[in-house]
């Protein structure tokens, strides 16, 4: 429910705007918290202000599994405001991109001309029933039932996603020639990386991470990654996640594909669909965020 004075479409032309631009989700929901009369809280004021109590059990899609994030928090006191969401389109070089509406809206909230998001609210109880590190959890036990050493690095991964991919690749180098932080088994890790979009290609988050990973352990025998949103589909393309090791990038070239050229383009599905790489499951109806497992099989 917009608030008086916006569309559906203002807002999601915003939204998206906001994803491409690689803004994190913190600062994705801040601004659509002060767009709307259901997020920041606003929908529990509105069920307190007619008398009722509000229990939320929230399943947890964003790093850190903060209430007040999860969903843009409908029933969560908000600690943003109006100038916080102008400060992020501005900062992100949205703020003469975005709808007029959008602007005079926020304008309007610094003035205090639109009533602030809640800061405070009675009668209402939020409790994180699931997240990211369940599903990491997960599959340590799994790992541990087959025998497998494993070890879970972090559930808040964030940051620009092929940079995030290099840098678990050099954890994966560390492992496989030092056997630090593990010998061999599973490394774990999950979180909500962003893509800065340049491109018009097609991929998301896992391939743009798995590409960077590919590019870093080129050449490398033992380590492999495999990287997968947990709804079962990830950016724009029909695809879970993808699978990567060391001789991707070669078996691409071969095929007549420049992965750097690809991943310039923000196209980094068609490299994994050409090599056969590409997770496919479908909708998986649950949300938890991205999962990331590096294999390391010894030295």
């Amino acid at each position: 429910m917009p608030i008086k004075g916006l569309s559906l479409e203002d807002i999601k032309e915003v939204n998206n705007l906001l994803l491409r631009s690689g803004a994190t989700i913190h600062e994705i929901n801040t601004v659509r918290k002060h767009l709307s009369m259901t997020k920041g809280g606003r929908l529990a004021k509105e069920v307190i202000k007619r008398g009722g109590r509000v229990i939320t059990l929230i399943v947890s899609d964003v790093p850190g599994d903060d209430p007040a994030t999860v969903a843009s928090g409908p029933t969560v006191p908000d600690p943003t405001t109006y100038r916080d969401a102008i400060t992020i389109l501005r900062n992100r070089g949205l703020w003469d991109k975005v709808p007029s509406t959008v602007r005079e809206v926020l304008e309007q909230g610094l003035k205090g001309m639109v009533e602030e998001t809640p800061k405070e609210l009675v009668n209402t109880w939020n409790y994180v029933i699931a997240s990211n590190m369940d599903v990491l959890t997960d599959l340590a036990n799994y790992a541990k039932s087959l025998g497998m050493e494993s070890l879970i690095l972090t559930s808040r991964m964030d940051g620009e996603a092929r940079e995030v991919g290099r840098y678990l690749a050099s954890i994966a180098l560390e492992a496989r020639f030092r056997g630090v932080p593990i010998r061999r088994g599973l490394i774990l890790s999950g979180g909500e990386p962003t893509v800065t979009v340049v491109g018009n290609g097609r991929g998301g988050r896992t391939t743009e991470m798995c590409m960077g990973f590919a590019l870093s352990v080129r050449g490398v025998d033992g380590v492999s990654m495999i990287s997968m949103a947990t709804d079962g589909i990830d950016g724009n393309m029909d695809a879970a996640g993808c699978v990567t090791d060391g001789h991707l990038i070669d078996e691409a070239i071969k095929l007549g594909i420049d992965p750097v050229n690809e991943l310039r383009n923000n196209n980094t599905a068609v490299v994994f669909e050409r090599t056969n790489t590409i997770i496919r499951t479908g909708w998986t109806g649950s949300n938890l965020n991205i999962v990331t497992a590096i294999y390391v099989s010894g030295y």
